[in-house]
């Protein structure tokens, strides 16, 4: 039976990470991580109003005038291709 030894954890941070010099110096990338915050910490409602409901509202006004045979399935491929947070949409198209 083999003894398991216990390994030290080595907490990964900002400060230790070779790119975190690259990102604190970056404005633009700055501001974003403080968006990514901000919206974290805004109530429900001011969440869904930022995030979701513009997409969410153009989507539903054309998801009228088209009227496909599956509505849910076009919703959510309008959003996706629609979606303001490109970085994000890659991701859940699957590229």
């Amino acid at each position: 039976m083999d003894a398991q030894v216990p390994v030290a954890a080595t907490p990964v941070t900002a400060a230790t990470t070779p790119a975190s010099s690259v990102l604190q110096s970056d404005p633009n990338i700055n501001h974003a991580l403080q968006e990514t915050a901000n919206i974290q910490t805004t109530p429900i409602r001011g969440y869904l109003d930022q995030t979701v409901v513009p997409v969410l509202l153009d989507g539903m006004a054309e998801l009228s005038r088209v009227r496909p045979p599956n509505p849910v399935e076009w919703l959510a491929t309008y959003m996706i291709r629609n979606n303001p947070q490109k970085m994000y949409s890659n991701v859940a198209e699957g590229k």
